[in-house]
């Protein structure tokens, strides 16, 4: 992860690459049945900024490779994700 944050603490921008080979499995068909999970290639990128003191907003982009590999077997995958909204400070 890398993270960069100005000199008056307004803006924070972040970088993050995640990488996994892949992994063995128990695949539900019986006790001794395994399956291969496929590499796992994560990159994502966000960032804040602090409009005054306590009131901001953030922004998060996940899985820019649009990778569809499942991290867990079973589990539902997800391609490019966004997530955002307001950050108030009390």
């Amino acid at each position: 992860m890398a993270i960069y944050t100005t000199s008056d603490n307004k803006l924070r921008a972040k970088a993050q690459l995640n990488l996994q080979d892949g992994v063995t499995a128990n695949d539900r068909g019986g006790i001794n049945r395994w399956t291969e999970l496929n590499a796992l290639y994560d990159v994502s990128v966000g960032g804040e900024y602090w409009f005054v003191k306590k009131f901001g907003a953030f922004l998060e982009v996940n899985n820019l490779l649009n990778n569809k590999r499942q991290r867990w077997i079973y589990y539902p995958t997800y391609g490019i994700n966004v997530l955002g909204g307001i950050t108030a400070r009390f």
